[in-house]
């Protein structure tokens, strides 16, 4: 077996030789393409049509900006392998943004120039009313600088899906390094995605959720930092979700090193919470300014580090009468296990390996050297329902099978 990009996450290879093919096709169809001023194909995945998109011409287009501009609800911006300077604004449309060949080929980089006329180098944004069909899947996010909130993806009373994807290596002097989500109504999926190495001078290094509801599924957040929240914050309301998802090795200046929570709740399931780090609270940290106001963290299956040690508030059982306020409530089993985790490049000197290929779980040879993560999960979640049947968590790359086994699934191909 072997990786579908060079390292982490993507779609199928086969796309970028079905899209091949089909630029060879089309002048034999009579279609004529003049980059920057292409009429598009009519086969769009609702019947709208298909627009593409290659930096260096011979496309409808040479940015992405360019090709939402034209484009109407219901069509595909298909965009080629490249670096992509500049920022990207949906404007209300349902479009379909895929890359042919995946994160590490197609390269989103907000630290060229302003093209949605916001002026603040947030490199996506979600903020006029889209909805699940508004969908970003296969690039990597990166160089956001927000003045303001939202470094990488800024989402406000929005709910788009964003999958496949890197967001890496973006600031804020506000909140959400890597992703910013405000507003009741702003519920976006976020799913197979790494989100790393990005910083804030605020909350939530790689999310910060203000009365949203984020659902991330299947992803892998690391290396982040924030004065709180290294991973993630949730802040006035926000219920944020998170299923399959390692959280390891993020920082914050004072507290919640992985995750802090502010009258919000947040479910955890089939995850792992590890090595983050914080003067208060090193996996998380409950806070509470109000006391008519919640804050709950909810864990159903998952690998805590210090378990409720690790947690401040996590002393106060949410099951326990009456509730206390916050409170670290836990169903199924509880690990506080060290994951064991393995780099799949550990030939390579650990100067040369790639950091987000260091998070599978030990589980070849002595099964007496397995992580206690594997088959942790919950016996009665089907593997297929979270899309990660085509994925694993082990460096020999078998397909996580029976009980499912906690953490990020990396993608692979036969």
């Amino acid at each position: 077996m072997k990786r579908l990009y060079p390292s982490r996450n993507g779609k199928p290879a086969f796309l970028h030789v079905f899209a091949s093919a089909l630029v060879l096709l089309m002048p034999l169809a009579g279609w004529f393409w003049v980059a920057g001023c292409g009429s598009g194909s009519d086969s769009g995945s609702d019947g709208g049509k298909t627009w593409t998109v290659k930096i260096s011409g011979e496309a409808d287009f040479r940015s992405l900006q360019q090709c939402i501009d034209e484009a109407v609800s219901g069509d595909t911006c298909l965009v080629y392998p490249g670096t992509y300077p500049g920022t990207v604004r949906y404007k209300g449309k349902t479009i379909d943004v895929q890359s042919v060949a995946g994160p590490e080929q197609t390269i989103l980089d907000g630290d060229y120039l302003d093209q949605d006329g916001q002026g603040d180098d947030t490199v996506v944004r979600f903020m006029d009313n889209e909805g699940a069909g508004a969908i970003l899947d296969g690039f990597t996010v990166t160089n956001g600088a927000a003045t303001d909130h939202g470094g990488g993806i800024y989402i406000e009373a929005a709910s788009p899906t964003i999958g496949n994807c890197i967001i890496q290596g973006n600031s804020a002097a506000g909140d959400g390094g890597g992703v910013y989500c405000f507003g009741s109504t702003a519920r976006p999926l976020i799913r197979n995605t790494v989100i790393e190495a990005n910083t804030v001078q605020g909350e939530g290094g790689a999310l910060c959720a203000l009365y949203g509801s984020p659902n991330l599924i299947n992803c892998l957040l690391f290396g982040n930092e924030a004065l709180r929240g290294g991973a993630v914050s949730a802040r006035q309301g926000a219920a944020v979700t998170l299923e399959n998802c390692t959280v390891a090795d993020n920082q914050a200046d004072e507290d919640g090193g992985g995750l802090y929570l502010l009258h919000s709740t947040a479910t955890v399931s089939n995850s792992i919470l590890w090595a983050n780090d914080a003067p208060a609270g090193s996996q998380a940290s409950l806070a509470l300014q109000e006391a008519t106001e919640a804050t709950r963290l909810l864990l159903r299956y998952v690998d805590l580090q210090g378990g409720r040690a690790g947690v401040v508030g996590g002393a106060n059982d949410c099951n326990a009468s009456p509730t206390p306020n916050p409170c670290l409530g836990i169903e199924g089993t509880f690990l506080q296990a060290d994951p064991l985790f393995v780099p799949f490049d550990d030939e390579l000197a650990p100067a040369e390996r790639d950091p987000a290929l260091g998070y599978y779980l030990s589980q070849e040879g002595d099964p007496s050297t397995w992580s206690p993560c594997v088959d942790a999960g919950d016996p009665l979640q089907i593997i297929g329902e979270l899309g990660v049947e085509e994925r694993t968590t082990r460096t020999d790359e078998e397909l996580d099978a029976a009980a499912i086994d906690l953490g990020y699934h990396y993608a692979v191909v036969e």
